[in-house]
């Protein structure tokens, strides 16, 4: 039972933290989507780089089948898939008939990868992944026009309680892995670049590239960056498993903590580096 109880705290989410995931993973496919609108001639159709006369021969029959994309390669036909799977995502994000858009979304973004895979990277990665996962897990259960419809047929509003299956681990330790993953590498980076040590630190060759790298160089100066270099290691080492540690044990300010680091180192990438 004691067992049962901290597999559940570790690996569980509740339906607010599922929530969460889905309006943000929504959010961001939605904001990827859109992006890639401008590629669609040059990337995904006959008028650009790979037109289908030139990939068919290359794939098999089972390629031809799942890539949805290899169906027709004209721009008109890429921009409805395209358009389709928006409106997908969107339906994600408000919580409407949440695992069919996310089943069907992780399909299309499977499709549409397939169709160039030389533009697939670490994003649509995580993206493959998240989507799969979101497919069985009960994200619409609260903050969702799922959960509206059912109040407004008469049904109880649900208690905000944990549930753990193989989807909600699959999450958490992808998760786990992913920052174990990025910090350990660095901490073993052969050339020692991301040590205290290093005779030009990491971060001092990033933070120059963006108004925000130059403006964090000259608050910090090259000894603020040569402290910060390694810490970015650790905070990768260590954040997730301490976050793992307070779910078990219910530390609440321990849980918010990790995850307001993680969010700031996040935010510190994005305006540091192009």
């Amino acid at each position: 039972m004691v067992t049962k109880v901290i597999i559940s705290r570790a690996l569980g989410c509740n339906y607010k933290a599922l929530a969460c995931f889905r309006i943000t993973l929504a959010s961001l496919l939605l904001a990827e989507l859109l992006l890639r609108f401008r590629y669609i001639e040059a990337f995904y159709s006959d008028e650009g780089t790979l037109p289908l006369n030139l990939l068919l021969p290359k794939i098999d029959d089972v390629y031809k089948i799942v890539c949805v994309h290899c169906w027709n390669g004209t721009i008109a036909y890429q921009n409805f898939l395209l358009s389709l799977q928006v409106v997908l995502a969107f339906s994600l994000l408000i919580g409407y008939r949440c695992r069919f858009c996310a089943s069907m979304s992780w399909f299309l973004y499977l499709s549409i990868t397939l169709r160039n895979t030389w533009l697939a990277f670490i994003l649509d990665r995580y993206f493959h992944y998240m989507l799969f996962y979101l497919s069985f897990l009960p994200s619409g259960v609260i903050w969702s026009v799922d959960a509206y419809l059912s109040k407004k047929e008469g049904s109880p509003p649900p208690a905000n309680e944990t549930i753990c299956n193989y989807a909600t681990a699959a999450i958490k330790l992808q998760i786990l892995w992913i920052y174990l993953d990025a910090g350990v590498g660095k901490y073993l980076d052969p050339l020692g670049g991301w040590t205290f040590y290093a005779p030009i630190p990491a971060l001092d060759t990033y933070t120059r590239h963006t108004v925000g790298a130059r403006y964090l160089y000259a608050l910090l100066g090259p000894f603020g960056l040569r402290l910060m270099t390694p810490l970015v290691v650790w905070v990768e080492i260590l954040c997730a498993p301490i976050c793992l540690f307070g779910s078990v044990f219910e530390l609440d300010k321990v849980v918010k903590l990790t995850i307001a680091i993680i969010i700031s180192l996040h935010v510190g990438i994005s305006i540091t580096l192009r």
